[in-house]
């Protein structure tokens, strides 16, 4: 499927990760089968006039973002942790989603919004629920930011990075690896070191990459047999063994872009200095979207039947039931920072429909 617009890139990754998922058969390894442990899961609500909604991203401070969408539309939420509202971020009129949030002392928010009769644009909040500011005029989304308020999306098309610089954010375009054409850049770090994917041309299969400090494009590879895979989440540069620096990468590998998508989660050890990926773990989730510094993965197992969302951390999965009322789990996110608690966003199901969650780990 070729994607053709921003704003249809979007809608396509709500629908993909929604679309019920076809078995990717026996697991690879990665870990023991979901147990249970200290955690809380807590429905987020909606905004008025809406009857669905989903978390996509939450910061180390227990912040969330995400979409919700109703007969008025969709429309950006943060839902602030310190009185436990939820705030509507988008501009009055138009639609939108907020895809990720920071961490830090000052929160920034990013996603799209549509203005009636306009196309979308890539915008961010600063400190939300403050008003968005809009990072383009012409089709575009942003999709990841860092504590340092840089922001990665798409612009046109084209995978690109918006830094803040005097006051204003200036846009960087990330050249597409060889090969392929429309990318997407999905995660930034707090060291610079970007994610994204985009799709080969002629056959739109998609290839994932990884963009180091020094500007130079790394492709992240498939597992053996696999024939696409999609970075979606990166962490901060790590010691890895032997003292050397890495990062890591969190997403799918398989099959992505068919209608029932075939695919499992994975996780990359990739060394910065060199762009040598140095492992490629097979987890027991069937996509990912979440990964911390110490190597946590949130991702979600699906069947035919059900969805379920776990945190896997040691070797370990947690499993993430829905709160009171929920049936089945999905997991979008989490914080890079790891610490005591984790925070988990996504979604259970209330009703037929989808409804925001956080969940707390400890």
């Amino acid at each position: 499927m070729k994607i053709r617009t921003v704003f249809t890139f979007s809608l396509f990754i709500l629908v993909l990760l929604m679309a019920p998922l076809a078995d990717a058969g026996k697991p690879g390894g990665g870990g023991t089968q979901p147990t249970a442990t200290s955690y809380v899961g807590e429905a987020l609500g909606m905004l008025p006039g809406s009857n669905q909604s989903m978390a996509f991203g939450v910061s180390s401070n227990g912040s969330v973002v995400g979409m919700s969408a109703g007969g008025g539309g969709e429309r950006a939420f943060y839902w602030d942790p310190r009185n436990r509202t939820l705030h509507d971020l988008t501009t009055e009129g138009a639609t939108g989603a907020a895809h990720a949030i920071s961490g830090g002392a000052t929160e920034y928010a990013v996603g799209f919004e549509r203005l009636p009769g306009g196309v979308s644009r890539a915008v961010v909040w600063i400190a939300p629920p403050s008003a968005p500011v809009a990072l383009e005029s012409t089709g575009s989304t942003a999709i990841g930011v860092n504590d340092f308020g840089t922001v990665v999306g798409g612009v046109n098309g084209k995978a690109a990075i918006w830094t803040l610089s005097g006051g204003r954010y200036v846009r960087t375009e990330i050249p597409s690896l060889a090969g392929s054409g429309e990318s997407y850049a999905t995660d930034i770090n707090n060291d610079g070191i970007v994610i994204g994917y985009g799709y080969a041309d002629q056959t739109y299969a998609i290839r994932s990459f990884l963009r180091l400090q020094n500007g130079q494009l790394v492709a992240i590879p498939p597992r053996s047999g696999d024939p696409e895979s999609t970075a979606q989440a990166v962490s901060d540069v790590v010691a890895g063994s032997g003292g050397t620096q890495v990062v890591y990468v969190t997403g799918s590998s398989g099959t992505i872009s068919s209608g029932t998508r075939d695919s499992r989660a994975v996780r990359w050890t990739i060394n910065v200095a060199t762009g040598a990926i140095t492992e490629t773990l097979t987890l027991n989730q069937t996509w990912a979207e979440g990964i911390n510094n110490a190597g946590d993965v949130a991702g979600t197992l699906n069947s035919r039947s059900t969805q379920a969302a776990s945190l896997f951390r040691n070797g370990v999965y947690i499993a993430l039931k829905p709160p009171k009322g929920g049936v089945s789990s999905v997991s979008r996110n989490m914080p890079r920072l790891a610490g005591a608690v984790t925070y988990v966003a996504g979604q259970t199901t209330v009703n037929n429909w989808p409804m925001a969650v956080r969940w707390v780990v400890k």
